[in-house]
């Protein structure tokens, strides 16, 4: 009974849902989330930040190319980026963007959430090779479709 219970919780419901999304406890297929976390949490971060569950998204999706999910501590990536075609920078900097998060936390103001604050931006810049990542992700489609 307790565990029906527990089932029809919203919290239940809500971490199903996250789940949901993602494939299989899957981190590695062309790129190697879980070595691409520690990489760049040695380079950006001095090793501080503690590791989410690291997963990719079923399906590819080409406009949210990343998550991280505060309550659950999860960050998904898009299968999108999951593709040999697709340089590994460009990975990586969604990666980083989504690890910032875990650095910054969420801020309530005035009862509405933010993440993306002009401290997080700073710290975005600081990636190297930003703007080829950027690029890369604008033209993300058109790289799938060769």
């Amino acid at each position: 009974q307790m565990a029906e219970k527990y089932v029809r919780s919203v919290e239940a419901q809500q971490l199903l849902a996250v789940y949901s999304d993602i494939s299989p406890l899957r981190n590695f297929d062309v790129y190697d989330l879980d070595s691409m976390f520690d990489a760049l949490n040695q380079k950006y971060f001095n090793n501080v930040l503690p590791k989410p569950m690291l997963a990719w998204t079923r399906r590819a999706n080409f406009r949210t190319l990343g998550t991280y999910n505060y309550h659950w501590d999860i960050i998904c990536i898009s299968n999108a980026l999951n593709d040999k075609r697709v340089p590994e920078i460009a990975v990586s900097f969604v990666l980083y963007h989504e690890m910032l998060h875990i650095k910054h936390g969420l801020h309530n103001i005035n009862g509405k959430a933010f993440s993306h604050t002009p401290e997080f931006r700073v710290d975005e810049l600081k990636f190297e090779g930003i703007e080829e990542a950027l690029r890369i992700h604008q033209n993300l489609r058109k790289i799938l479709s060769k």
